[in-house]
């Protein structure tokens, strides 16, 4: 859709919409296409706000590419204000995330801060052989937590959607209690 929108606007009889106001959210998240099709769609004078998180760009297998911010930034004049405080997450996952995101090549952001007095809890990384027994492994040591009554809630974070029905088998096939 986003290809024939923005084949339909280069046609020399395309009338195009006047926008006055541009929002775009998740913009780490924008596309070569969708890139192309705001190109077609915002001309001046256009105000283009745009909120994103470079450090979250993931979506490198549709086309996202990690230097998009600044593109876009550059091509339609947004000015940049970082917000380097993360106020969601526990101090110790701000930790790792940091680990992560700052050892990044493309990464041109300053430090990423955990907020005053955030949350506090316990944050454990495995790495696995492959997805089989990464969720035995999630399963035996949530059930180890459960049985010695030091798991009061905890989050488990899937990339896809579909990892979840899969996760939830085995965390019931290891009898750990599960939300519906």
């Amino acid at each position: 859709m986003i290809l024939a929108a923005a084949e339909g606007l280069e046609s020399e009889q395309a009338e195009r919409p006047r926008v006055v106001h541009m929002l775009l959210d998740e913009a780490q998240d924008t596309s070569e296409s969708q890139l192309k099709l705001l190109r077609l769609l915002i001309r001046h004078p256009t105000v283009v706000t745009m909120v994103g998180d470079a450090d979250q760009t993931i979506y490198g297998f549709r086309g996202t590419k990690p230097d998009v911010l600044n593109r876009i930034g550059t091509t339609f004049g947004c000015m940049s204000l970082v917000l380097p405080t993360n106020y969601r997450c526990a101090t110790q996952i701000v930790g790792i995330a940091r680990c992560v995101i700052e050892a990044s090549a493309v990464r041109e952001e300053g430090p990423l801060l955990a907020a005053p007095r955030a949350a506090s809890g316990v944050v454990r990384a495995l790495c696995c052989a492959d997805r089989a027994v990464e969720m035995e492994a999630l399963a035996q040591e949530l059930q180890q937590l459960q049985r010695r009554h030091e798991l009061s809630s905890v989050a488990v974070l899937c990339r896809l959607r579909q990892q979840v029905g899969a996760v939830r088998r085995i965390l019931k096939e290891f009898g750990v209690k599960v939300a519906a």
